[in-house]
Protein backbone atom coordinates (compact mmCIF):
# COMPACT_ATOMS: atom_id res chain seq x y z
CA UNK A 1 0.00 0.00 0.00
CA UNK A 2 1.45 3.49 -0.87
CA UNK A 3 2.38 5.72 1.56
CA UNK A 4 -0.11 8.53 1.82
CA UNK A 5 2.90 11.30 2.45
CA UNK A 6 4.27 9.77 -0.86
CA UNK A 7 0.91 11.30 -2.60
CA UNK A 8 0.95 14.31 -4.02
CA UNK A 9 -1.23 16.51 -2.39
CA UNK A 10 -4.25 18.22 -3.91
CA UNK A 11 -4.05 22.27 -3.63
CA UNK A 12 -6.75 24.21 -2.16
CA UNK A 13 -5.77 27.35 -4.49
CA UNK A 14 -7.16 28.15 -7.84
CA UNK A 15 -4.30 27.35 -10.38
CA UNK A 16 -2.91 30.72 -11.67
CA UNK A 17 -4.46 32.24 -14.44
CA UNK A 18 -1.78 32.84 -17.05
CA UNK A 19 -1.52 36.82 -17.64
CA UNK A 20 -3.35 38.17 -20.48
CA UNK A 21 -1.00 40.99 -22.41
CA UNK A 22 -2.11 44.58 -21.74
CA UNK A 23 -3.56 46.23 -24.71
CA UNK A 24 -2.37 49.19 -26.05
CA UNK A 25 -5.73 50.39 -27.41
CA UNK A 26 -7.92 52.00 -25.17
CA UNK A 27 -11.35 50.29 -26.37
CA UNK A 28 -12.81 53.95 -26.18
CA UNK A 29 -10.00 55.54 -28.29
CA UNK A 30 -10.56 58.03 -31.14
CA UNK A 31 -8.91 55.62 -33.34
CA UNK A 32 -10.33 52.74 -32.12
CA UNK A 33 -13.75 54.27 -32.17
CA UNK A 34 -13.78 54.87 -35.56
CA UNK A 35 -12.22 51.91 -37.02
CA UNK A 36 -15.20 49.43 -35.34
CA UNK A 37 -17.63 51.81 -36.55
CA UNK A 38 -17.04 51.73 -40.33
CA UNK A 39 -20.84 52.48 -41.52
CA UNK A 40 -21.14 55.53 -39.83
CA UNK A 41 -18.28 57.03 -40.79
CA UNK A 42 -17.45 55.98 -44.59
CA UNK A 43 -20.76 57.81 -45.66
CA UNK A 44 -19.17 61.25 -44.39
CA UNK A 45 -15.34 59.75 -45.65
CA UNK A 46 -16.62 59.18 -48.65
CA UNK A 47 -18.70 62.41 -49.56
CA UNK A 48 -15.92 64.84 -48.67
CA UNK A 49 -13.37 62.60 -50.65
CA UNK A 50 -16.06 63.08 -53.75
CA UNK A 51 -16.38 66.77 -53.18
CA UNK A 52 -12.59 67.29 -53.12
CA UNK A 53 -11.80 64.94 -55.64
CA UNK A 54 -14.57 66.88 -58.13
CA UNK A 55 -13.99 70.67 -57.38
CA UNK A 56 -9.99 69.97 -57.24
CA UNK A 57 -9.88 68.43 -60.50
CA UNK A 58 -11.84 71.11 -61.88
CA UNK A 59 -9.57 73.76 -60.85
CA UNK A 60 -6.66 71.58 -61.96
CA UNK A 61 -8.18 71.32 -65.57
CA UNK A 62 -9.14 75.03 -65.22
CA UNK A 63 -5.30 76.33 -64.38
CA UNK A 64 -3.92 73.83 -66.68
CA UNK A 65 -5.84 75.29 -70.06
CA UNK A 66 -5.17 78.50 -68.88
CA UNK A 67 -1.53 77.65 -68.13
CA UNK A 68 -1.07 75.84 -71.50
CA UNK A 69 -2.43 79.10 -73.52
CA UNK A 70 -0.14 81.01 -71.68
CA UNK A 71 2.97 78.09 -72.74
CA UNK A 72 4.18 80.33 -75.02
CA UNK A 73 4.69 83.52 -72.25
CA UNK A 74 6.28 81.32 -69.76
CA UNK A 75 9.66 82.71 -69.96
CA UNK A 76 8.30 86.27 -68.96
CA UNK A 77 6.47 85.32 -66.03
CA UNK A 78 7.76 86.95 -63.37
CA UNK A 79 10.75 88.18 -65.63
CA UNK A 80 11.37 90.93 -68.46
CA UNK A 81 12.83 90.14 -72.11
CA UNK A 82 14.64 93.90 -72.13
CA UNK A 83 14.73 95.81 -75.20
CA UNK A 84 18.49 97.57 -74.50
CA UNK A 85 17.24 99.80 -78.30
CA UNK A 86 21.09 99.76 -80.00
CA UNK A 87 23.48 99.51 -76.86
CA UNK A 88 25.90 96.93 -76.55
CA UNK A 89 24.37 93.90 -75.03
CA UNK A 90 27.35 93.60 -72.87
CA UNK A 91 26.72 97.59 -71.49
CA UNK A 92 22.89 97.20 -71.10
CA UNK A 93 23.45 93.90 -68.66
CA UNK A 94 25.82 95.81 -66.82
CA UNK A 95 23.81 98.57 -66.60
CA UNK A 96 20.59 96.56 -65.44
CA UNK A 97 22.42 94.20 -62.54
CA UNK A 98 23.50 97.38 -61.11
CA UNK A 99 19.76 98.63 -60.54
CA UNK A 100 19.17 97.99 -56.79
CA UNK A 101 16.32 96.25 -57.34
CA UNK A 102 17.15 93.64 -59.67
CA UNK A 103 18.56 90.27 -58.82
CA UNK A 104 20.26 88.96 -62.36
CA UNK A 105 20.08 89.72 -66.16
CA UNK A 106 21.39 87.12 -68.81
CA UNK A 107 21.93 88.10 -72.77
CA UNK A 108 19.40 85.79 -74.77
CA UNK A 109 18.47 85.57 -78.49
CA UNK A 110 15.11 83.96 -78.56
CA UNK A 111 14.34 81.74 -81.89
CA UNK A 112 10.18 80.53 -82.48
CA UNK A 113 9.71 77.33 -83.66
CA UNK A 114 6.95 75.55 -84.13
CA UNK A 115 4.83 74.69 -81.14
CA UNK A 116 0.87 72.80 -80.71
CA UNK A 117 -0.99 74.01 -77.43
CA UNK A 118 -4.78 72.80 -76.96
CA UNK A 119 -4.21 71.32 -80.26
CA UNK A 120 -3.52 74.26 -81.90
CA UNK A 121 -0.28 75.64 -83.73
CA UNK A 122 1.48 78.44 -82.21
CA UNK A 123 4.95 79.76 -82.26
CA UNK A 124 7.29 78.96 -79.30
CA UNK A 125 10.37 80.78 -78.56
CA UNK A 126 13.74 78.83 -77.79
CA UNK A 127 15.49 80.58 -75.31
CA UNK A 128 19.78 80.72 -76.44
CA UNK A 129 21.68 82.10 -73.44
CA UNK A 130 24.87 83.63 -73.46
CA UNK A 131 28.34 83.55 -71.52
CA UNK A 132 26.96 79.62 -70.86
CA UNK A 133 24.89 79.98 -68.42
CA UNK A 134 22.27 78.07 -69.87
CA UNK A 135 22.10 75.84 -66.51
CA UNK A 136 21.86 79.08 -64.53
CA UNK A 137 19.05 80.56 -66.53
CA UNK A 138 17.02 76.96 -66.51
CA UNK A 139 17.57 76.78 -62.55
CA UNK A 140 16.22 80.15 -62.32
CA UNK A 141 13.35 79.34 -63.47
CA UNK A 142 12.99 75.98 -61.13
CA UNK A 143 13.43 73.40 -64.05
CA UNK A 144 15.60 70.48 -64.62
CA UNK A 145 17.02 68.22 -67.42
CA UNK A 146 14.40 65.59 -67.53
CA UNK A 147 16.18 63.58 -70.68
CA UNK A 148 19.41 64.05 -72.41
CA UNK A 149 21.75 67.13 -71.70
CA UNK A 150 22.37 70.35 -71.38
CA UNK A 151 23.28 72.31 -74.85
CA UNK A 152 26.83 72.51 -75.45
CA UNK A 153 27.74 76.37 -75.74
CA UNK A 154 28.42 77.72 -79.39
CA UNK A 155 26.00 74.96 -81.50
CA UNK A 156 22.47 74.64 -82.35
CA UNK A 157 21.49 72.06 -79.94
CA UNK A 158 18.75 72.67 -77.46
CA UNK A 159 16.07 71.30 -75.09
CA UNK A 160 12.64 71.52 -75.72
CA UNK A 161 9.66 71.56 -72.67
CA UNK A 162 9.07 67.88 -72.15
CA UNK A 163 5.66 68.29 -73.18
CA UNK A 164 5.95 70.38 -76.04
CA UNK A 165 8.38 67.58 -77.55
CA UNK A 166 5.30 64.95 -76.49
CA UNK A 167 3.09 67.22 -78.10
CA UNK A 168 5.09 67.23 -81.55
CA UNK A 169 6.15 63.51 -81.30
CA UNK A 170 9.68 64.79 -81.15
CA UNK A 171 12.50 63.50 -78.79
CA UNK A 172 16.13 63.45 -78.29
CA UNK A 173 18.16 63.00 -81.47
CA UNK A 174 14.97 64.84 -83.59
CA UNK A 175 15.44 67.84 -85.40
CA UNK A 176 13.28 71.09 -85.82
CA UNK A 177 13.24 74.05 -88.04
CA UNK A 178 13.03 77.56 -86.28
CA UNK A 179 10.42 79.99 -87.97
CA UNK A 180 12.48 82.41 -88.80
CA UNK A 181 15.96 80.60 -88.84
CA UNK A 182 17.42 78.66 -91.51
CA UNK A 183 19.46 75.98 -89.96
CA UNK A 184 17.59 73.18 -88.05
CA UNK A 185 17.97 72.91 -84.21
CA UNK A 186 18.67 69.62 -82.93
CA UNK A 187 17.02 67.99 -79.48
CA UNK A 188 19.72 67.20 -77.06
CA UNK A 189 17.47 67.06 -74.10
CA UNK A 190 13.98 67.66 -72.51
CA UNK A 191 13.24 70.36 -69.85
CA UNK A 192 10.57 69.64 -67.24
CA UNK A 193 9.36 71.44 -63.99
CA UNK A 194 7.31 73.93 -63.74
CA UNK A 195 7.42 76.28 -66.45
CA UNK A 196 8.17 76.04 -70.53
CA UNK A 197 11.29 76.70 -71.08
CA UNK A 198 13.23 75.74 -74.53
CA UNK A 199 17.01 76.73 -73.97
CA UNK A 200 19.85 76.90 -76.07
CA UNK A 201 23.58 77.67 -75.13
CA UNK A 202 25.30 80.79 -76.66
CA UNK A 203 29.20 81.62 -77.10
CA UNK A 204 31.57 84.07 -78.36
CA UNK A 205 31.98 83.53 -82.12
CA UNK A 206 28.90 81.28 -82.47
CA UNK A 207 26.14 81.87 -85.54
CA UNK A 208 23.49 83.24 -83.09
CA UNK A 209 24.00 86.86 -81.32
CA UNK A 210 22.12 87.74 -78.41
CA UNK A 211 20.40 90.88 -78.75
CA UNK A 212 17.91 91.07 -75.65
CA UNK A 213 18.22 90.72 -71.87
CA UNK A 214 16.23 88.55 -69.63
CA UNK A 215 15.95 90.53 -66.23
CA UNK A 216 15.05 88.98 -63.02
CA UNK A 217 13.58 91.22 -60.27
CA UNK A 218 15.26 91.26 -56.80
CA UNK A 219 13.69 88.96 -53.88
CA UNK A 220 10.63 90.14 -52.45
CA UNK A 221 10.33 92.80 -55.43
CA UNK A 222 7.63 92.46 -58.79
CA UNK A 223 8.57 92.50 -61.88
CA UNK A 224 6.37 95.44 -62.80
CA UNK A 225 8.43 97.76 -60.42
CA UNK A 226 11.84 96.26 -62.07
CA UNK A 227 10.28 97.20 -65.44
CA UNK A 228 9.48 101.66 -64.08
CA UNK A 229 13.02 101.34 -63.06
CA UNK A 230 14.30 99.92 -66.10
CA UNK A 231 12.46 102.04 -68.49
CA UNK A 232 12.75 105.08 -66.64
CA UNK A 233 16.14 104.86 -65.22
CA UNK A 234 18.17 103.23 -67.99
CA UNK A 235 15.74 104.00 -71.16
CA UNK A 236 15.11 100.63 -72.64
CA UNK A 237 11.86 98.62 -73.78
CA UNK A 238 10.51 95.89 -71.77
CA UNK A 239 8.12 93.20 -71.89
CA UNK A 240 6.57 90.73 -69.10
CA UNK A 241 3.60 88.41 -68.63
CA UNK A 242 2.80 88.12 -64.93
CA UNK A 243 -0.47 87.80 -62.24
CA UNK A 244 1.51 89.95 -60.00
CA UNK A 245 -0.08 93.58 -59.22
CA UNK A 246 2.46 94.70 -61.85
CA UNK A 247 0.95 93.00 -64.49
CA UNK A 248 -1.41 94.90 -67.67
CA UNK A 249 -5.20 95.33 -66.97
CA UNK A 250 -5.82 93.00 -69.61
CA UNK A 251 -3.75 90.28 -67.72
CA UNK A 252 -5.28 91.23 -64.56
CA UNK A 253 -8.15 91.06 -65.67
CA UNK A 254 -8.25 87.80 -66.89
CA UNK A 255 -7.01 85.97 -63.57
CA UNK A 256 -9.68 87.84 -61.50
CA UNK A 257 -12.45 86.15 -64.29
CA UNK A 258 -10.40 82.69 -63.88
CA UNK A 259 -10.75 83.37 -59.68
CA UNK A 260 -14.10 84.52 -59.79
CA UNK A 261 -15.18 81.09 -61.61
CA UNK A 262 -13.59 79.38 -59.48
CA UNK A 263 -15.07 80.71 -56.29
CA UNK A 264 -18.17 80.36 -57.03
CA UNK A 265 -17.95 76.58 -58.07
CA UNK A 266 -16.35 76.25 -55.22
CA UNK A 267 -18.87 77.84 -52.62
CA UNK A 268 -21.67 76.41 -54.56
CA UNK A 269 -19.70 72.86 -53.82
CA UNK A 270 -19.17 73.96 -50.07
CA UNK A 271 -22.81 74.49 -49.29
CA UNK A 272 -24.09 71.27 -50.58
CA UNK A 273 -21.09 69.21 -48.83
CA UNK A 274 -21.54 71.18 -45.51
CA UNK A 275 -26.14 70.03 -45.75
CA UNK A 276 -24.75 66.32 -46.77
CA UNK A 277 -22.08 66.28 -44.05
CA UNK A 278 -24.57 68.27 -41.96
CA UNK A 279 -27.33 65.33 -42.14
CA UNK A 280 -24.32 62.35 -42.20
CA UNK A 281 -23.19 64.19 -38.59
CA UNK A 282 -26.88 63.99 -37.10
CA UNK A 283 -27.22 60.26 -38.53
CA UNK A 284 -23.74 59.22 -37.04
CA UNK A 285 -24.92 60.74 -33.56
CA UNK A 286 -27.58 58.86 -33.31
CA UNK A 287 -26.35 55.72 -34.25
CA UNK A 288 -24.15 55.62 -31.38
CA UNK A 289 -26.34 57.01 -28.71
CA UNK A 290 -25.97 54.04 -26.72
CA UNK A 291 -21.69 54.54 -26.54
CA UNK A 292 -22.35 58.00 -25.75
CA UNK A 293 -24.57 56.84 -23.04
CA UNK A 294 -21.70 54.50 -21.55
CA UNK A 295 -19.33 57.19 -21.63
CA UNK A 296 -21.36 59.60 -19.51
CA UNK A 297 -22.08 56.47 -17.01
CA UNK A 298 -17.78 56.61 -17.05
CA UNK A 299 -17.85 60.11 -15.94
CA UNK A 300 -17.82 62.11 -19.03
CA UNK A 301 -18.87 65.57 -19.18
CA UNK A 302 -21.59 66.81 -21.87
CA UNK A 303 -18.12 69.58 -22.88
CA UNK A 304 -15.94 66.11 -23.20
CA UNK A 305 -18.36 64.79 -25.08
CA UNK A 306 -18.88 67.57 -27.27
CA UNK A 307 -15.07 68.07 -27.71
CA UNK A 308 -14.83 63.98 -28.96
CA UNK A 309 -17.80 64.03 -31.29
CA UNK A 310 -16.11 67.45 -33.05
CA UNK A 311 -12.57 65.53 -33.48
CA UNK A 312 -13.81 62.63 -34.70
CA UNK A 313 -15.66 64.52 -37.19
CA UNK A 314 -12.77 67.17 -38.41
CA UNK A 315 -10.27 63.59 -38.21
CA UNK A 316 -13.58 61.68 -40.31
CA UNK A 317 -13.44 64.78 -42.81
CA UNK A 318 -9.71 65.66 -42.99
CA UNK A 319 -9.22 62.00 -43.97
CA UNK A 320 -11.41 62.79 -46.72
CA UNK A 321 -9.92 65.59 -48.37
CA UNK A 322 -6.20 64.47 -48.09
CA UNK A 323 -7.60 61.09 -49.97
CA UNK A 324 -9.76 63.38 -52.93
CA UNK A 325 -6.42 65.30 -53.38
CA UNK A 326 -4.20 62.31 -53.68
CA UNK A 327 -7.36 60.77 -55.97
CA UNK A 328 -6.93 64.24 -57.86
CA UNK A 329 -3.44 63.47 -58.58
CA UNK A 330 -3.44 60.05 -59.39
CA UNK A 331 -6.71 60.38 -61.69
CA UNK A 332 -5.10 63.63 -63.77
CA UNK A 333 -1.99 61.62 -63.91
CA UNK A 334 -4.14 58.88 -66.02
CA UNK A 335 -5.75 61.20 -67.81
CA UNK A 336 -2.13 63.08 -68.69
CA UNK A 337 -0.85 59.91 -69.98
CA UNK A 338 -3.86 58.58 -71.88
CA UNK A 339 -5.35 62.40 -73.47
CA UNK A 340 -3.32 65.27 -72.85
CA UNK A 341 0.12 64.53 -73.56
CA UNK A 342 -0.57 64.60 -77.42
CA UNK A 343 -3.15 67.23 -77.23
CA UNK A 344 -0.01 69.76 -75.98
CA UNK A 345 -2.05 70.21 -72.63
CA UNK A 346 0.45 70.79 -69.62
CA UNK A 347 -1.25 69.49 -66.46
CA UNK A 348 -0.46 72.02 -63.51
CA UNK A 349 1.04 69.36 -61.16
CA UNK A 350 3.00 71.97 -59.78
CA UNK A 351 0.83 74.20 -59.03
CA UNK A 352 -0.46 73.85 -55.16
CA UNK A 353 -3.93 75.91 -55.71
CA UNK A 354 -6.44 72.99 -56.15
CA UNK A 355 -5.60 72.42 -52.64
CA UNK A 356 -6.11 75.26 -51.20
CA UNK A 357 -9.32 75.89 -53.10
CA UNK A 358 -10.87 73.11 -51.64
CA UNK A 359 -9.91 74.12 -47.83
CA UNK A 360 -12.62 76.43 -47.23
CA UNK A 361 -15.03 73.46 -48.21
CA UNK A 362 -13.21 71.25 -45.63
CA UNK A 363 -13.55 74.12 -43.34
CA UNK A 364 -17.08 74.86 -43.78
CA UNK A 365 -17.99 71.18 -43.69
CA UNK A 366 -16.29 70.48 -40.32
CA UNK A 367 -18.50 73.98 -38.75
CA UNK A 368 -21.38 72.94 -39.63
CA UNK A 369 -21.29 68.97 -38.78
CA UNK A 370 -19.92 70.19 -35.29
CA UNK A 371 -22.34 73.21 -34.91
CA UNK A 372 -25.24 69.87 -35.91
CA UNK A 373 -23.24 67.29 -32.96
CA UNK A 374 -22.97 69.77 -30.57
CA UNK A 375 -26.42 71.19 -30.64
CA UNK A 376 -27.69 67.80 -30.41
CA UNK A 377 -25.70 67.25 -27.46
CA UNK A 378 -27.49 69.84 -25.84
CA UNK A 379 -30.47 68.05 -25.62
CA UNK A 380 -29.06 64.60 -25.16
CA UNK A 381 -30.40 63.36 -21.97
CA UNK A 382 -28.24 59.76 -20.89
CA UNK A 383 -30.64 59.23 -18.08
CA UNK A 384 -33.91 58.98 -20.40
CA UNK A 385 -31.70 56.98 -22.59
CA UNK A 386 -30.73 54.24 -20.09
CA UNK A 387 -34.31 54.38 -18.95
CA UNK A 388 -35.90 53.80 -22.10
CA UNK A 389 -33.50 50.80 -22.76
Amino acid sequence: MADPAALPRSSSRPAARPRSRPTTEHPLSLGTSLVRNPFQTLPMLLATLLAALGIATVVMLATSIARTALAPNDFLMGALLVDPRGAPIVTAQAAVRRLPRAADAFSVRTIPVRGRFLDIELPFPITFVGNGRARELLERYGDHIAEGRLPAPGTLDVALPISLARARHLGVGDAIGGLDFPSPLRIVGLVDGPRWIGIGSLADGSRITPDALIAFPAAGIDAGTLEQDIRGGLGYRTRHWTADPGGSESENKYVADLALLLGFIVLVNAAVLATINGLLALFYFRQRQREFVLLSVLGWDRPALTRRAIGEIAAVIGLGWVLGIAATWGLMRLVDGLLFQDRGITVAFYDPTPAYVTVPLVLTSILISSAVVAVALRRFDPIGQLQGQ
